[in-house]
């Protein structure tokens, strides 16, 4: 294993607590998530198309969240000079990550920490985060915005996809029956994942992007949604 490595306390929290969860289901993260999530390689696409660099620019990228190394994959696949700190909450994901991208040497290194609590360090281009702010509580994600901008460059970009509530408790409701009708096609028991959902704690796309705002991103703005899912995010100005 090639990529570096750091660690940094936590405390027991709803987050961490999900990452225990997700943890003792690492070595299959990468095939059931994207079964369980609609359109997930669609979202994913929208992400990557949004990041506002040439692909042959050296960037430097934080992915929040990592888990087993999806996003960061990607990303790093699609700019052969970018290097990227991969941060999560769990060993066990960030052990798999290792393990799936260790191709990329020490373009990628790992730390375990939980956001927003953890050092992010900054200068960034970009900032991604997949599948993970809606494990923090409204007043982490309205703090985890504000640092996230403050770790960013100069006119560099953040973009997230994830659990998103719906702005009424109505169409919440539809999209709920929609979502779970479509993840039951897919064969699996869902038992567990049913189970897991109770705790999560997803904000709605609209507040999400006013306490963007408010950190002082602009161009602020939804790309793509599919019923519980969506991919947004912002730029910091390029003063």
């Amino acid at each position: 294993m090639n990529s570096a490595r750091e660690d940094t306390s936590m405390d027991k929290t709803q987050s961490e607590r999900a990452a225990e969860f997700f943890g003792e289901r690492a070595a299959d993260y990468e095939t059931f998530i994207p079964r369980l999530v609609p359109r997930y390689w669609d979202a994913m696409e929208v992400l990557m198309s949004m990041i506002p660099f040439e692909r042959d620019r050296a960037i430097g990228v934080l992915d929040i969240g990592a888990g087993t190394g999806l996003l960061a994959r990607t990303v790093l696949d699609a700019y052969p000079n970018a290097r990227l700190l991969a941060i999560d909450a769990s060993q066990d994901m960030l052990d798999q990550c290792a393990q799936n991208l260790t191709r990329f040497g020490d373009r990628l290194t790992l730390r375990r920490g939980l956001f927003p609590d953890v050092d992010i360090g900054g200068g960034y281009d970009l900032v991604v985060s997949g599948l993970a702010l809606h494990h923090l509580t409204d007043a982490d994600k309205r703090h985890g915005f504000q640092t996230i901008f403050e770790a960013l460059a100069p006119g560099g970009a953040f973009l997230a996809h994830d659990y998103v509530k719906a702005e009424t408790a109505a169409v919440g409701a539809q999209y709920e029956t929609l979502f779970w009708r479509e993840a039951e096609e897919s064969g699996d028991d869902l038992s567990w994942f049913r189970e897991h959902r109770k705790a999560d704690i997803p904000a709605t796309v609209s507040d999400q992007l006013d306490w963007m705002r408010a950190a002082g991103f602009g161009d602020v703005d939804c790309h793509w949604r599919r019923l519980v899912y969506a991919v947004f995010g912002g730029r910091k100005p390029d003063v």
